[in-house]
């Protein structure tokens, strides 16, 4: 695992379908030192479909709606 993860894996153990990451803002970023939390959601028919992940956290960047992460 990279080292500015700090975690990745199912949520509460169980459900294989529903991953929780979190990690550290990388070095030089302006999200340097930072945690970053975010949920991914496996669809039934991956991986011909990808995951959809969602930043819980807030963060600024042109292609992660700040409504919705």
């Amino acid at each position: 695992m990279p080292e500015h993860f700090v975690k990745v894996g199912p949520m509460g153990g169980v459900d294989l379908t529903n991953w929780e990451a979190v990690m550290i803002g990388p070095e030089g970023s302006s999200y340097e030192g930072e945690t970053l939390c975010l949920d991914i959601c496996f669809p039934p028919n991956y991986p011909k479909n990808p995951p959809k992940i969602v930043f819980k956290s807030k963060i600024d960047h042109p292609y992660i709606s700040a409504e919705t992460g």
